[in-house]
């Protein structure tokens, strides 16, 4: 493995905040949008999941899943700054942990 394309953090000031920017950068222009794209169906709803291949499995939509999305993407409000995607993400998945999965009789 060629070391330089994946060189290990130090010690270092400048290195750490070359490698947070680094980190920012991936989680916001590409796992966030992932997430915010492929694991909502077109009602809003979470989905159950998908395999490494990208595909869309038929797996039960739980409210672990919905609750780690919801956590994710209010977290990343938070600590990465407002992003009206992922605001609509969050409200997304608040909405569908409010709905689908709130027992109105108990």
């Amino acid at each position: 493995m060629n070391s330089s394309a994946h060189p290990l953090p130090c010690t270092d000031s400048s290195t750490r905040l070359a490698w947070a920017a680094r980190l920012r950068k991936e989680v916001t222009n590409n796992v966030l949008p992932w997430w915010q794209r492929e694991m909502f169906d077109e009602q809003g709803r979470v989905l159950g999941g998908r395999g490494n291949d990208g595909a869309l499995r038929e797996l039960p939509r739980t409210a672990v899943l919905g609750t780690r999305m919801l956590w994710t993407f209010a977290s990343a409000q938070v600590r990465l700054g407002h992003d009206p995607a992922t605001a609509q993400a969050a409200q997304r998945a608040w909405d569908w942990v409010r709905g689908p999965l709130t027992d109105s009789e108990h």
